[in-house]
């Protein structure tokens, strides 16, 4: 895995070659795909990688290497074999992409994996979400199910799936983008169902944002609580390092508005987080424009 650290006039400096704290590459064996996010939840970035075969990567097609190190200089630790609940390697699929998206919305990290060769009958891939039914501290990935579409069949690609989870058509639903071999066909959408409307004055739905929008470089959120809750308004670049964190105090129930000034930020894409006391209600990806 290389890095290209970024200098202060944009351009990028030589590439760099991550090893762990070990000494030793942080690599795969062959058609890796990384993912880097914060998986324990302890603010320091790590990094997750997928491969093509598990036989030749320890029995496992997804590693993870955690950040030991601190905020402004990192530290990986050797590899660990991403499992599932039960305690089984990720391990029976080739060529595999993965992306992390709450792709349920319950507050919690999800994992998306790409099967990149499928069954050799047509080619057919598959999509796997892997539930996180743990923390978000502490993740615990669910024995996967098959993405499906909304008549029951499998959503399916002909070789070399790569999933990545966003709000494609901003209606504040997650869509899933499906890239594969065949530049000719194009990436295909899968546009996803917006979260549950809350119902009034019931103490068992969750909080949950209604609409987002972005005018003359105003952030427009709408939300609705169930009781009154302490508000944190977040903005974070793309890998997930803070830009901003704005305590909006406690916001009482029913419908909120919040207004954020996006003007004070360079031109680029940005991750908007709210958060009601410690449990995240939201997570868009921005992409902000200016003149």
């Amino acid at each position: 895995m290389n890095f290209f650290k970024r200098k202060s006039d944009g351009t990028l400096n030589a590439k760099v070659q991550l090893k762990t704290a070990s000494g030793k590459f942080i690599q795969t064996h062959s058609n890796s795909a990384c993912e880097v996010i914060d998986w324990n939840n302890d603010g320091l970035l790590d990094i997750l990688i997928s491969s093509e075969y598990a036989k030749y990567d320890g029995g496992a097609v997804v590693k993870l290497f955690l950040n030991k190190g601190s905020a402004t200089s990192y530290s990986f630790a050797d590899s660990v074999n991403m499992k599932t609940s039960d305690g089984k390697d990720i391990s029976l699929y080739e060529r595999t992409n993965i992306c992390v998206a709450d792709l349920n919305y319950d507050g919690k990290k999800d994992l998306i994996l790409g099967d990149g060769i499928g069954d050799y009958n047509g080619w057919q891939c598959n999509v796997y979400f892997f539930e996180n039914i743990g923390t978000n501290g502490s993740p615990s990935l669910k024995i996967p199910v098959k993405l499906k579409n909304t008549n029951n069949t499998d959503i399916k690609i002909q070789y070399d799936l790569k999933p990545y989870i966003t709000d494609w058509n901003e209606d504040g639903g997650l869509d899933l983008l499906l890239g594969h071999m065949n530049a000719e066909v194009g990436i295909d959408i899968y546009l996803g169902e917006k979260p549950p409307t809350p119902i009034l004055n019931s103490n068992s739905v969750k909080p949950a944002v209604r609409k987002y929008t972005l005018q003359s470089g105003f952030y427009r959120t709408e939300l609705y609580l169930n009781n009154q809750e302490n508000i944190l308004f977040q903005v974070l670049s793309v890998n997930g390092r803070m830009v901003e964190s704005v305590n909006l105090g406690n916001l009482p129930a029913g419908a909120n508005s919040i207004r954020h000034d996006m003007n004070k930020y360079p031109t680029g894409c940005y991750v908007i987080r709210v958060l009601a006391g410690e449990k995240s209600i939201n997570e868009n990806r921005l992409l902000l424009f200016k003149n």
